[in-house]
This record gives C-alpha cells, sequence and structure tokens, in this order.
C-alpha cells in the first residue's frame, strides 16, 4: 500500500504507521459525511452528521484494530457523495464515483 509506505518514511514503525494511516483516513472521513450531510439535507444536518461520526468509539476503536475499515468508510463516503451529486443533475460525477467505487 503506498500511501502506508509513505507515512512509514516519518515513523520507520509498521504499527506507528498503520495507526497513524488509520487516523488520517478517519479524519478525512469527517469532511466528506459533512459535504454528504450538507448536500443531501443541510448544513445542520452535515454538523450534526460529522459530531456523531467523531463521537462514535465504534468507528475510532475498530480503525485500530484493523487498518482496512477506515479506507472502507472514506471510499464508501466519496462513493455516497460521487452517486448523490451525479444523481442530482451533476454527470461528470458518474466517473469519480466510479473511481471511488473501484478503489
Amino acid at each position: 500500500m503506498l500511501f502506508a509506505r509513505i507515512i512509514n518514511i516519518f515513523f520507520h514503525n509498521a504499527e506507528r504507521t498503520f495507526v497513524a494511516a488509520s487516523l488520517l483516513v478517519c479524519g478525512l472521513c469527517l469532511p466528506v459525511i459533512f459535504l454528504l450531510g450538507k448536500r443531501m439535507f443541510s448544513y445542520w444536518a452535515g454538523v450534526a452528521a460529522v459530531f456523531l461520526l467523531l463521537l462514535n468509539p465504534v468507528f475510532w476503536q475498530s480503525s485500530l484494530d484493523g487498518p482496512l475499515r477506515p479506507h472502507l468508510a472514506l471510499f464508501s463516503l466519496l462513493t455516497a457523495y460521487c452517486c448523490w451529486r451525479c444523481w442530482n443533475g451533476e454527470k461528470e460525477f458518474a466517473i469519480w464515483g466510479a473511481v471511488a467505487l473501484g478503489v
């Protein structure tokens, strides 16, 4: 995984690398879920979605147990965001949704 190799340049330790990668990807999930909630419902729904994910201990604990789970969450959110935009008439997001789904 290229992402983990890049992070390993800074840590030189596999355990710390995977923890840092998981936390970084979990942090990337927060703005994506905000954008999805804002686009689907309203600004406050996006804020509520961020706070619910931020305060969800299962999400953070599972990200520390296995490095694959936060990546699945991130790319699922990206796929949902692109599909929603495509559904509402922005057809250029079909390609980006396919890329996110493919990853």
